[in-house]
Order: C-alpha cells, then structure tokens, then sequence
C-alpha cells in the first residue's frame, strides 16, 4: 500500500530541475489514468510552477485544459480531495515546502481508488488467528487432561 509520503517521495524524485523564486512552488498532478500504487514517470503528470497564494481552482483548470473531454476531475493531496478555494501555499506541507504531489481523479473513481488503498491487515496477524482458531478447533477433552499423575509416596 502506498501512504501520501510514498508518495510524495516518489514523485518528488521525478521532479524536474528548476530554480524556483520563494514565492512559487512545482506541483505535480498524477495523471487521472495511474494510481499512486502503480510505476509511474515524469511524462505521467503534469508539472506546473505556480504562485503559492492561487487557488487550486487554476491548478484543476489547468489539467482540464491539458486533458479536455476526461470527465469531471478531482484533485487530491495527501489521498483527500481538496476544495477548489484552497490556497496552494497550504499544500506545501513537507519539505523541501516548495513541492506539491497532487493526484488527478475522475469523480466516477473516487470510491474504487479509495478501497485500493485501504490498508490491509498484516499477513502474521491474519496467520496468527488463523492458528489460534486451528488449535482451539483441534483440543479435545482427552487432549487438555492428559494422562493422569499419582504422587509419589
């Protein structure tokens, strides 16, 4: 399962190199067609440089633009979907603070991608009931009390 640091990390590492003034920031926004799970690269998202204090209604329409006839499109930060009056700059929560991932979503998808990265419980905690569940349905009476002791005298 992939967690919004994972990423953010990996699309950070697919940033291109530019110089950026304090007031902008690179955002990525992950092409609606991958899933933050998948491999993806560069030419998988649109990059955009853009003042930290717009709204990420010019970021959503932005990707409309580039990707006209998709639907109706989301976007999401940190695997939430975020209102279009939110103010990029509030985004820029990891550093280097001049980034931002983003991932675009079709609306129809939103409740597929969300159980996609529901976390699953890990496999030893699935094989440990299991067993436990094994062993009680397995004991018997004549297996719990065992073979009978006399003291010594």
């Amino acid at each position: 399962m992939a967690d919004p640091t994972d990423f953010f990390e990996k699309m950070k590492g697919l940033k291109p190199d530019h110089n950026l003034d304090p007031d902008v920031a690179f955002v990525a926004i992950l092409h609606h067609d991958k899933l933050p799970l998948d491999q993806f690269d560069q030419h998988n998202a649109l990059w955009i440089k853009c003042p930290k204090d717009k709204e990420v209604a010019s970021l959503l329409k932005a990707y409309k633009k580039r990707y006209q006839g998709e639907g109706d499109i989301v976007l999401r930060h940190d695997f939430q979907v975020i209102e279009e009056k939110t103010k990029v700059t509030t985004l820029a929560t990891r550093p280097p603070y001049n980034f931002i991932a983003l991932e675009a979503v079709r609306a129809q998808d939103l409740e597929s991608r969300k159980i996609a990265l529901l976390p699953r419980p890990p496999l030893a905690e699935v094989t440990n009931t299991a067993n436990l569940v094994r062993s009680k349905s397995l004991s018997t009476s004549k297996d719990i009390s065992g073979p009978t002791i006399k003291p010594y005298q």
